[in-house]
């Protein structure tokens, strides 16, 4: 099986996306978008710690320095990879099922994958596939905490008073809640 982009990245039963799969995703997404820092974050759900370790571990082979956020929202992500330049990845089926899952590609500079990059990327992911890499999934893990205070930062420095204030929670999966 090889992964196809829809709307915004790739979702599907997270059963569906195996270490081989993702990992071999990662090595393409280092040979597309760039052997630089890629940035990585994730929801909540249950598959999102070794999903997160697979597109590590592709990354690696690729080339690329995988720096992890850990749990954050997708806009933190997108923030980071605009202030820094750099490539990243969101590990999430955004409000999909608690049991599937999905990857989310941003270009360097923090803007979603044009259309043209998704094919390069799908069709990278085909010859990795198909040249059938043997890894082990690495378990260090480079996190990146201060990249989550920055976004914290920017986002407190831009919120205005309002009153009277109500507060949201998200239940479903929300890196935020």
């Amino acid at each position: 099986m090889t992964l196809r982009f829809g709307t915004d990245g790739v979702r599907g039963p997270a059963s569906e996306f195996t270490d081989a799969l993702v990992v071999a995703l990662g090595q393409a997404a280092a040979q597309v978008l760039g052997t630089s820092a890629f940035v990585i974050g994730r929801d909540t759900r249950e598959s999102g710690e070794r999903l997160e370790r697979a597109l590590g571990t592709g990354l690696r082979l690729g080339g690329a320095q995988p720096l992890s956020m850990g749990i954050v929202p997708t806009p933190a992500v997108a923030w980071v990879c605009a202030q820094r330049g750099v490539p990243g990845a969101v590990i999430s089926a955004s409000h999909n099922p608690w049991s599937d899952n999905g990857i989310k590609f941003f270009a360097a500079g923090g803007r979603k994958l044009s259309d043209e990059l998704e094919a390069e990327l799908e069709n990278a992911l085909d010859a990795v596939v198909a040249a059938g890499v043997e890894f082990g999934l690495s378990v260090d893990s480079n996190s990146d905490t201060h990249a989550v205070d920055e976004w914290c930062d920017a986002v407190a420095s831009s919120v205005v008073a309002v009153a009277p204030m109500r507060i949201v929670i998200d239940c479903a999966n929300g890196a935020a809640s």
